[in-house]
């Protein structure tokens, strides 16, 4: 997962996407991995899939997601999803 967070931050969403995928699919336990593959989806355009990855993560008990979900869910502009990182 470290991987994909620093492929987030150089800003390769596709390989990011990619890589907590299949963390998630390693682990689906892991609501951090859902959360950042949502926030890629996002920024890549996948609003759609990113809001339901995001409220899977809120559904899982994630303390971060819930106010991503907000913000993904209905669509609204805002600043760079990178600063949730630092919180995970």
């Amino acid at each position: 997962m470290n991987r994909g967070v620093c492929l987030l931050y150089k800003k390769d969403y596709n390989e990011a996407v990619v890589n907590f995928s299949h963390a998630f699919e390693i682990d689906p336990t892991n609501s951090n991995a859902l959360v950042n593959l949502a926030i890629a989806k996002y920024t890549l355009g996948d609003k759609t899939d990113a809001c339901e990855k995001i409220q899977a993560a809120v559904k899982m008990g994630n303390k971060t997601a819930g106010g991503y979900s907000m913000r993904m869910c209905r669509n609204e502009k805002g600043p760079s999803f990178q600063i949730a990182l630092l919180f995970l």
